[in-house]
């Protein structure tokens, strides 16, 4: 399964541990750390870059939507590092503010945002 890469841009591909690679040169492209994620800058074309994090190139690649309007990625054990594909997930971030006001307990809050239209 590691061999098994999946072409995310024109010139690069991702395998399922997180290594991003050079698709014409096979080169793996070295990830740099960005507000505790790993982070890499793609060359697109000339000179336009792309910066993503590892974990959603992963995510796009590998990991199932369970809800097509799910666009965040997270990591389910908060180990921003492990890049087990297991452990990524798509999630709602509506959900979750709503789940983190009810676990803060936050009543007013919660009833704001049901009550506000998106």
């Amino acid at each position: 399964m590691e061999n098994n890469w999946v072409k995310i841009t024109n010139l690069h591909e991702i395998n399922i541990n997180g290594t991003i690679r050079n698709i014409k040169t096979k080169r793996h492209i070295k990830p740099h750390i960005n507000r505790g994620y790993l982070s890499v800058s793609l060359t697109i074309g000339t000179k336009k870059k792309i910066y993503s994090s590892v974990h959603r190139l992963l995510a796009v690649a590998f990991v199932k939507k369970e809800n097509i309007y799910a666009n965040e990625v997270d990591h389910i054990d908060r180990n921003t590092p492990n890049m087990k594909i297991r452990k990524i997930e798509f999630f709602l971030k509506y959900a979750w503010n709503i789940l983190k006001i009810l676990i803060c307990g936050d009543l007013k809050k919660i009833i704001s945002l049901l009550t506000t239209t998106h």
